[in-house]
């Protein structure tokens, strides 16, 4: 009779083991998924757009995009436009494809010019390449610390408080122009007459993030058509130019959109094919596609200038 309940007990411990499946440590924990985050830490080597591309510490090599993502420039709220070529950043992503990520997270590591700048200690997430081994242009030797230039066009006048907005390749600078002398051909003018699409020059001091205190604004090419203000975008387009100025690095490019105004700034990468070019090499007739950030009123800052076509003859 026992032996009949324990034969009766083994049969139903074993279909139960067919149902529930064996128990291991393993069920316990948390499995993963497809919807884990991968945090991946590199620099920014180029930017289409909202999409960037991102070389990780191990050399691996990443498209992110970063349309939906909140993005934090050290304890600074920013957004897509905000990162740059030569920005070391941390990115929290979902991984679409072996190489390709979406965003939900990245925190840029601010340069020790805008960690002085901003009074915070330059931010790092281990080992790695240092911030200025890159693109990212801090100031020369013999320049003092925070000490800033560049060419953009002027986006918005804030005549009360003095303040100047330019796009540059770098994306947007908010220009605090109290102490600064403004000069056009030559001559000291008041700050109204600044006006959005103005191709300006600016010398001046990092005082904060995206931040300059002018010390000298130079206007090398006025725009004389003033519209009302429309929102930064980043562009790529292909077209042929149909005028160049080569003293205000301004040129203009026939495209399927119709006729876009553009600038170069120090930071603009022009080049054929592997060989780099000055902006004096650019030439009207020339077929070119341009990557750059800007609006349809103010014009666009390139970011860089593929040279694809010769003139026309």
């Amino acid at each position: 009779m026992n032996r009949a309940i324990t034969v009766t007990g083994l049969v139903i411990v074993c279909l139960a083991a067919m149902f529930v499946g064996p128990v291991t440590a393993g069920d316990s924990a948390p499995t993963a998924s497809e919807d884990e985050m991968l945090v991946v830490t590199g620099i920014v080597t180029a930017r289409y757009g909202s999409t960037v591309t991102l070389k990780t510490d191990a050399d691996t090599v990443y498209t992110v995009d970063t349309d939906n993502a909140e993005v934090m420039l050290d304890r600074f709220p920013g957004n897509s436009m905000s990162l740059r070529v030569g920005d070391r950043m941390q990115v929290h992503a979902k991984q679409l494809e072996p190489k390709r990520l979406q965003a939900s997270l990245i925190q840029v590591f601010l340069s020790e010019a805008e960690a002085a700048a901003t009074h915070a200690a330059p931010a790092g997430a281990g080992a790695g390449p240092a911030e200025g081994d890159g693109d990212v242009r801090l100031p020369s030797i013999g320049d003092s610390l925070g000490a800033w230039r560049s060419r953009g066009f002027v986006v918005d006048t804030n005549y009360s408080d003095r303040l100047v907005t330019i796009v540059t390749s770098k994306g947007p600078f908010v220009i605090d122009t109290r102490i600064a002398t403004i000069v056009e051909a030559g001559k000291s003018v008041p700050l109204a007459r600044l006006g959005q699409g103005d191709a300006v020059r600016v010398w001046g001091e990092v005082v904060g993030l995206n931040k300059i205190k002018a010390d000298r604004i130079e206007i090398i090419r006025e725009n004389a058509k003033q519209d009302s203000a429309l929102p930064l975008k980043s562009v790529a387009v292909n077209g042929r130019i149909t005028f160049i100025d080569y003293p205000s690095f301004t040129f203009r490019l026939s495209t399927s959109s119709g006729d876009l105004k553009f600038l170069a700034d120090e930071n603009t990468f022009i080049h054929f094919r592997a060989e780099r070019k000055a902006f004096q090499n650019l030439a009207i007739g020339q077929v070119v596609k341009v990557s750059a950030i800007g609006s349809l009123n103010s014009g666009y800052v390139a970011s860089e200038i593929l040279v694809i076509g010769a003139p026309r003859n």
